[in-house]
C-alpha cells in the first residue's frame, strides 16, 4: 500500500465517524429526556442518575471529537507533509521523465546511426578493395616502369643478340658458310655473357649445344679451296705441251738411212720407251682446246665444291689429272698441278650441318615472356 492511500484512510474514517457520533449524543439526550418524564414518578434519583450518564457521555463524546480532532489535524499534517514530498518527487522525477523521453529519442538516434554506420561500413569496404585494386595495378605499373627503365640496355642487347643468330643461322643453313655462322655464334654468346643474367642460362645452354655441333664438323676451308682452283687454272697457260707436239725434223734429212735419221732426231727430240701406244699428235688449235678443257674441269670442280658435291668434285679432279699427264710436259709446272689436284681431290667438299636456331627460339620465348610481363597481357 503506498504512502498516499495510507494518508487518504484516516481522513475517510474521521469524516465517517463525526455525524455517527453527533446521531449518538443526540440520541442519548433524547433517551435521557424520555427517561426523565418517565421515571418521575418512580424515583427521585432518577434525574441525578441520567444528568451523570449525559455528562459521562458528553465528556466522552468531547474526548472522543477531541481526539478525532487531533488525529484529523496530525493527518492533515502528514498530507500536506506527504503532498508536498510528492511535489518534490514530482518535481524530482520530472528530468528524469525527460531523460527518458530523451533517451528514448536517443534509442531511436542511436538506430539510425547505426544503420548509417553499417551503409558506411559497407562503403568502406567497398572503397577498400577499390583502393586495393588501385594499389595492386600501381603496383604492376611501376614495376613495369622500372622493368622499362632498368632492362632497357638488356633490350638492346637481347636484340642484338637475335640479330646475330638470324645472320648466323642464314649463312649455315642458307651459304653453308659454317665458319662464319660459327664465329658469329661465339661473338653472340660473349656478348650473352657480359649481360650478366640468370635468366639468359636457357639460351646460353642452347647455344653451346650449336656450337659443339658446328665444331664436331669436319673444317673445310671452301673459300681457300675455290681460290687454290682458280689459281691452278691460271697456271695452266705455263703448262709445256708434249715435246712429241713440238718434234718436227728437217725437211732436207728425211731421206737419210736409219741411223742417221736416229742421229739426227736425237738432236731434236727425247725418245722414251712407252708400254701404252702413242696417241696422234695435236695441232695447234687441239692444243689450245686441251688447255681450255683442262681449265674447264677445274671450273667444274669449284662448282662442285660450291654445291658440296663430293661425286662431281672427285671425278672432275681426277678426270683433270688425267688430262694433265696425258698432253702436257712432265716438268715442274705440270708436277706441281698434279700434286695440287691429288691433295684437292682427297678433302671433304660436304658436310653434314646440323639444324641450329634452338638459341634464337629460347632468346623469342625469353623476349615474349618479358613484353607480356611489362604490357601486363
Amino acid at each position: 500500500m503506498s504512502e498516499n492511500d495510507k494518508v487518504d484512510q484516516p481522513v475517510e474514517d474521521v469524516e465517517t465517524l463525526e455525524p455517527v457520533e453527533i446521531e449518538q449524543a443526540d440520541a442519548s439526550e433524547g433517551e435521557a429526556d424520555e427517561v426523565s418524564h418517565a421515571s418521575q414518578p418512580k424515583a427521585s434519583r432518577l434525574p441525578l442518575i441520567l444528568s451523570g450518564l449525559a455528562l459521562i457521555a458528553a465528556l466522552g463524546g468531547a474526548g472522543i471529537a477531541f481526539q478525532q480532532n487531533a488525529q484529523s489535524t496530525d493527518l492533515q499534517s502528514q498530507l500536506a507533509d506527504l503532498q508536498t514530498s510528492v511535489a518534490v518527487l514530482n518535481q524530482a522525477t520530472a528530468p528524469l521523465a525527460q531523460l527518458q523521453q530523451e533517451m528514448t529519442q536517443i534509442q531511436g538516434n542511436q538506430v539510425q546511426v547505426a544503420e548509417i554506420a553499417s551503409a558506411v561500413q559497407s562503403t568502406s569496404d567497398d572503397v577498400f578493395e577499390q583502393l586495393q585494386v588501385l594499389v595492386t595495378d600501381l603496383a604492376e605499373t611501376r614495376t613495369r616502369l622500372e622493368l622499362l627503365e632498368g632492362n632497357r640496355a638488356q633490350e638492346y642487347l637481347l636484340a642484338e643478340v637475335e640479330y646475330l643468330l638470324r645472320i648466323a643461322i642464314q649463312r649455315i643453313q642458307a651459304g653453308r658458310d659454317v665458319a662464319t655462322g660459327l664465329s658469329l655464334m661465339l661473338s653472340a654468346d660473349q656478348t650473352l655473357a657480359g649481360a650478366d643474367d640468370a635468366e639468359l642460362f636457357p639460351i646460353r645452354r642452347a647455344l653451346a649445344t650449336d656450337i659443339a655441333a658446328l665444331r664436331a664438323l669436319p673444317a673445310i676451308d671452301r673459300d681457300g679451296l675455290y681460290l687454290e682452283l682458280a689459281a691452278a687454272a691460271d697456271r695452266i697457260d705455263r703448262l709445256s705441251m708434249s715435246p712429241i707436239e713440238l718434234a718436227q725434223a728437217p725437211a732436207g734429212k728425211v731421206a737419210e738411212d736409219d741411223q742417221g735419221l736416229m742421229q739426227t732426231l736425237s738432236s731434236f727430240v727425247t725418245v722414251r720407251q712407252r708400254a701404252n701406244p702413242i696417241d696422234p699428235l695435236p695441232t695447234p688449235t687441239e692444243a689450245v682446246y686441251a688447255r681450255q678443257n683442262l681449265r674447264l674441269m677445274l671450273e667444274q670442280a669449284q662448282l662442285a665444291l660450291l654445291d658440296e658435291n663430293t661425286v662431281t668434285w672427285q671425278s672432275t679432279l681426277e678426270r683433270a689429272h688425267v688430262w694433265t699427264n696425258r698432253y702436257f710436259l712432265d716438268d715442274s709446272e705440270q708436277q706441281s698441278l698434279v700434286t695440287t689436284l691429288d691433295r684437292l681431290q682427297g678433302l671433304p667438299v660436304a658436310q653434314d650441318i646440323p639444324r641450329v636456331g634452338k638459341a634464337l627460339a629460347e632468346l623469342k620465348a625469353l623476349q615474349k615472356q618479358r613484353d607480356e610481363a611489362l604490357g601486363g597481357r
